[in-house]
């Protein structure tokens, strides 16, 4: 995870961009593993806090790619033997130098020719241009802020509001999203001064001009295979399964795996020991880490350590439990722009495990459970096209009371939005179990603010829309931007080959009825068990089990840390704000939801630290 920081303030004289610069460049030198390099001018000025992750950037690209051209980057370019084909330059090229050149080719089109997770900007120092890029999948974060005569760029909050004129406050309205799990990070930040530039888009500026934000790529809802059977579409998930795995084993050292136990990131192991004994990625087998929960009902280690052992990885197990102060709520946050989750500090420690074997990637089976699921909008799109057998098949076994709940639900989401809208006018807003009425309407005003905007793109159906929706917004964004930060605090990366544009895209074209969850029960994800089945044990390839450990965790967690979260809430600022009703936290309890709970403690402890 390398650090991106740009400086453009056509004021400055170079001796003062050098010093801010630094200055804001130091809440991310833990991302300067392998060294750091800069490049100023007056007015202008890019730094690069460089940690190597593959072997063409074993040494610290120069930002200085010539000298009318800078470049920083945190990420990894992918398909590089075509890009580097299509420009005339050595597929041996630092992805820097392959991002000069599409610049240079393609100028702010380069966006649209440059695959992979990687983020950065480009800099034309003489003309004092700028162009920064995020991603097609939002993979690696990048933010700014942009006022009169000065505009930041940085792959972390920290380092914006590291400038004094930045101001430092929550934003209240995205704080009140959060906490009822519906903020998307599309563009608004937690943090009033901090914006996020959105997945596949550019933001390009220039001397004398505002900056402009564009957006270069956008996933395609309307393309889709030939309708067949399941077997049909085996052959291209497998090819493009393992050519997303093969691109992320571009490393020199070894590599670990976070294995839960499913065919999400057992598939992974399996595919890259495929690989690697075929020549492609470090010679080292990978390694496999397992979270283990003793005296809950999460029991996956059996399921973990057959693939393990079929694959002959070393393995070994972590368990959080064991150690209550991860999950303190009174300790400091592993990273000033990363939220309240014990999750995070278990990762650390498996990073930790991982780093003592020479390993800086660690891949998961992230983001998958996004878009191979069910929305809860089937039924309705198959009323709408008119698909009665499909439409009986869901309904089968429920019995006629809940028949009639399910029809009830799939007509109301069929109801318009204007007159859905205008229904929630003329009542009160559904009392939330946390927010104040006011924080609550908030929320569902933001929320039909979105729907809008997404009413004005066209979907062939409701379940794609869902998907697609989440994908770029609450299901995974903040949660993976934090994660990031955090893996990066400590000198790691994490990496999912679910994330892989090419395979959300075709999976995304193949009929939703063998991605989704089967209506009445069964192995969930029916189209990965039958392509991808090859790659595990038979035991998970036909589990149907999936322990849910939110409710043994919320209770161990109460169990050792009740006093302390309910001292955590004493002069709650979450009140004090108005987003929260006072009474409601003084109700939580061992029965209260999971996700909730860490949520409204990372609130909590991002408006105290924010003071």
């Amino acid at each position: 995870m390398s650090g991106v920081l740009l400086v453009l303030a056509p004021s400055l004289p170079r001796s003062e961009i050098e010093a801010l610069l630094q200055r804001l460049a130091d809440p991310m030198a833990h991302r300067a593993t392998d060294g750091a390099d800069r490049e100023m001018a007056d007015g202008i000025g890019l730094s690069l806090q460089h940690m190597a992750i593959t072997p063409e950037d074993a040494k610290i690209p120069p930002v200085a790619q010539s000298d009318d051209l800078w470049v920083a980057l945190d990420g990894r370019i992918d398909d590089r033997g075509r890009l580097a084909a299509a420009l005339g330059v050595s597929e041996a090229s630092s992805d820097a130098t392959l991002v000069a050149a599409a610049y240079r080719r393609w100028g702010r089109a380069f966006c649209e020719h440059v695959h992979g997770e990687a983020s950065g900007v480009v800099v034309e120092p003489e003309r004092r241009r700028m162009l920064a890029f995020r991603d097609r999948m939002g993979v690696r974060p990048l933010y700014w802020h942009a006022r009169p005569g000065l505009l930041l760029v940085a792959s972390e909050p920290s380092a914006i509001l590291a400038h004094p004129d930045v101001p430092r406050g929550a934003n209240l309205a995205a704080v009140a999203e959060m906490l009822a799990n519906r903020h998307h990070e599309r563009r608004e930040t937690l943090w009033r001064g901090v914006e996020a530039v959105p997945l596949a888009h550019w933001l390009a500026a220039e001397e004398a001009e505002p900056p402009k934000l564009g957006r270069y790529h956008r996933l395609d809802p309307w393309r889709r295979l030939p309708d067949g059977d399941a077997g049909d579409y085996v052959e291209a998930i497998r090819e493009t399964f393992a050519v997303a795995v093969a691109d992320r084993l571009r490393s020199t050292r070894p590599l670990a795996i976070a294995v839960s136990g499913g065919i999400d990131s057992s598939s992974i192991l399996g595919q890259a020991e495929q690989l690697r004994r075929s020549g492609v990625g470090p010679r080292p087998p990978m390694r496999a880490y397992h979270f283990v929960y003793p005296g809950t009902s999460a029991h996956e280690a059996p399921y973990a350590e057959a693939v393990a052992e079929m694959w002959r990885v070393p393995f070994e197990t972590l368990a959080p439990l064991d150690h209550p102060e991860w999950a303190d709520p009174s300790l400091p946050t592993l990273h000033p722009d990363s939220f309240f989750d014990p999750r995070e500090r278990a990762f650390v420690a498996l990073a930790d495990e991982a780093k003592r074997h020479g390993i800086r990637s660690i891949f998961t089976g992230n983001v998958v459970d996004v878009y191979v699921r069910s929305t809860g909008d089937e039924l309705a799109d198959a009323l709408v096209g008119g698909r009665p057998r499909e439409v009986l098949q869901r309904l089968a076994g429920r019995g006629a009371r809940g028949s009639a709940r399910e029809l009830l639900s799939a007509l109301r989401r069929l109801v318009p939005r204007n007159l859905r809208e205008a229904s929630r006018r003329l009542r009160p807003t559904p009392r939330h179990p946390w927010l104040t009425p006011a924080a609550a309407r908030l929320v569902v005003e933001r929320a039909d603010a979105l729907e809008r905007e997404l009413d004005l793109r066209r979907w062939p159906d409701r379940v794609t829309r869902d998907i697609c929706a989440d994908l770029e917004g609450s299901r995974i964004q903040p949660v993976l931007a934090s994660l990031d930060r955090v893996a990066a605090k400590v000198g790691t990366e994490v990496l999912s080959p679910w994330q892989d544009l090419r395979l959300v895209e075709l999976l995304l074209a193949i009929p939703h009825r063998y991605r989704e969850a089967p209506p009445h029960g069964g192995p969930q994800k029916p189209i990965l068990r039958l392509a991808l089945g090859h790659l595990v044990p038979e035991r998970t390839r036909r589990r149907v089990d999936h322990p849910d450990i939110g409710e043994p965790l919320t209770i161990w967690f109460f169990d050792h840390h009740q006093t302390k979260i309910r001292r955590l809430f004493e002069k709650s600022r979450l009140v004090e704000a108005g987003l929260v009703n006072a009474h409601a936290l003084r109700s939580i309890s061992p029965s209260s939801d999971t996700g909730a709970i860490m949520r409204l403690i990372a609130m909590e402890r991002l408006l105290r630290d924010l003071d």
